[in-house]
């Protein structure tokens, strides 16, 4: 018998041990987000506090760290006012269900609860919760554990004998990846307990068992068909790969264009007057507020402070000569309110050159590749024949 080098011994060392430093690294990101959420939930105490300052929402907002809505508010604490901002930055931001406080319409000075850590009373919040960006760790964590658990247990489990095959472990991490896409997609309309469970149930159940089968589909009949098998599967899972990439793409193209359809058809067009714009010192340059007064069918609204629709999807010289038609007193600005709450309205500007270009980019994507895989289809129908037979 020949013997394993030292080298040898140490790359398989540190093939086992990579997975379990992972694993441990995205454990402890986990379990300090819950940590918080639960001393948000249970250790945080209520009182009552002011609201100085509400932005409305943004039906255009695309980006998760720019909120759909923002409030500013004010509380006291051992005979000190207190500021805060909801929602609280955090510094892990994914894609999740908006807070339930940001769907309704606040005005200035109306009472809101407030929530306040009592060890340090700067520190707030309007919605005790856990952060719903756990979902996205888990979902990782979840194939990186399975991983690390048949490298431990290579010769003891199903999946240890399986995931002995390097190229079993390649198809593992791409399925993997596949399912997380649109698990990801799903995290802003879905509970992040739901994301949860399907991220740890597809690969722990899901995955090693359809990996099971395309091993024995693969290791079955004529050894001479084997090539033509794998060509089939390889070039299944790389369109389906492919086709994940593209998704994001795709739905963020469809989504934008359906909130501006919608909004054109549903809200309320007007034209109100420029006071002032707003560029407040705390904030990036990305989100002036137009101060304007517009009038509506239930009368006028006086200094109202406006977002600006798709701002954050301009391009600098979209920005800059949006905010030259805008920045004046006495301008003309096209306004949409909404129309069950007057109040509720964004300043108009013009559809951004860059989701143009993306649209039409990856609707000749979507085409090309539908007609790749039908080309692909009829090709391995003639070569595999009708019965499944060369």
């Amino acid at each position: 018998m020949g013997r394993t080098s030292p080298n040898a011994k140490r790359l398989t060392s540190a093939a086992k041990l990579t997975p379990i430093v992972i694993c441990l690294i995205f454990a402890a990101v986990i379990g300090v987000e819950v940590y918080e959420g639960l001393r948000e939930l249970i250790a945080y105490r209520q009182t009552t506090g002011r609201i100085t300052q509400y932005d409305a929402p943004d039906p255009f907002a695309t980006d998760p760290e720019r909120p759909d809505a923002r409030l500013e508010y004010e509380y006291k604490v051992n005979d000190r006012i207190v500021e805060g901002k909801f929602p609280p930055k955090r510094w892990i931001d994914s894609p999740q269900p908006p807070f339930r406080l940001l769907k309704e319409v606040h005005s200035p000075n109306d009472s809101i609860d407030v929530f306040y850590d009592p060890s340090a009373p700067d520190r707030s919040t309007l919605e005790p919760r856990i952060n719903p960006s756990i979902a996205l760790f888990v979902t990782f964590l979840a194939p990186v554990a399975v991983l690390a658990v048949a490298g431990l247990r290579r010769n003891r489990t199903v999946n240890g004998a399986l995931f002995a095959q390097f190229e079993i472990q390649v198809a593992y991490l791409l399925g993997s990846f596949i399912v997380a896409v649109p698990l990801y997609l799903l995290m802003r309309v879905a509970p992040w307990q739901l994301i949860c469970f399907l991220g740890v149930l597809l690969p722990t159940i899901v995955i090693p068992a359809g990996l099971r089968r395309i091993h024995r589909y693969l290791n079955a009949g004529n050894p001479a068909d084997f090539e033509r098998r794998r060509d089939i599967l390889l070039t299944a899972i790389g369109a389906t790969f492919c086709w994940c990439c593209l998704s994001p793409f795709l739905l963020h193209c469809c989504v934008f264009w359906a909130d501006v359809i919608q909004h054109e058809l549903t809200w309320n067009a007007t034209e109100g007057t420029i006071a002032r714009v707003e560029r407040r010192p705390d904030d990036t340059p990305t989100q002036p507020r137009i101060v304007c007064r517009y009038e509506t069918q239930e009368g006028a609204v006086d200094n109202a402070r406006l977002r600006i629709a798709r701002f954050d999807l301009l391009n600098p010289r979209e920005r800059a000569n949006l905010m030259e038609e805008y920045d004046g007193p006495g301008k003309r600005v096209r306004i949409l309110v909404a129309p069950t709450v007057p109040t509720n309205a964004i300043a108009d500007s013009p559809i951004p050159t860059g989701v143009c270009v993306e649209s039409f980019v990856t609707t000749i994507g979507a085409i090309v590749g539908a007609l790749l895989l039908v080309s692909f289809s009829r090709a391995i129908r003639r070569r595999v024949g009708p019965a499944g037979n060369s």
